[in-house]
């Protein structure tokens, strides 16, 4: 497993990205091989949150703290739990009553 540091807006994020072995030959054998990760624009990963290769993310999604992402999740979505799962939609922002 790899751990990769990110900064966005200047808060520290930590997202777990799963590496199988790295000696080439079963890669090169196709017994395992890595694929791509996308992860959309203002996305907010949990702490700990796992994902898997080959998965996406859509633009202003929530991954739960620890949830492990192992299918694409779309759009203004927030999704927890092992394996991660949607649990709201979330709706277009409005600003609160104090700041109209």
């Amino acid at each position: 497993m790899t751990d990769s540091r990110f900064q966005e807006d200047g808060r520290s994020h930590r997202a777990r990205m799963l590496a199988g072995d790295m000696e080439p030959g079963p890669r090169r054998a196709k017994w395992e091989a890595s694929r791509p990760i996308a992860i959309g624009g203002n996305v907010w990963p949990g702490g700990g949150a796992i994902v898997c290769p080959g998965v996406s993310i859509g633009d202003k999604a929530a991954v739960g703290a620890a949830a492990v992402v192992v299918r694409d999740q779309p759009a203004n979505v927030v999704a927890v739990g092992n394996p991660a799962r949607i649990v709201r939609r979330i709706e277009a922002a409005t600003a609160p009553p104090h700041q109209q």
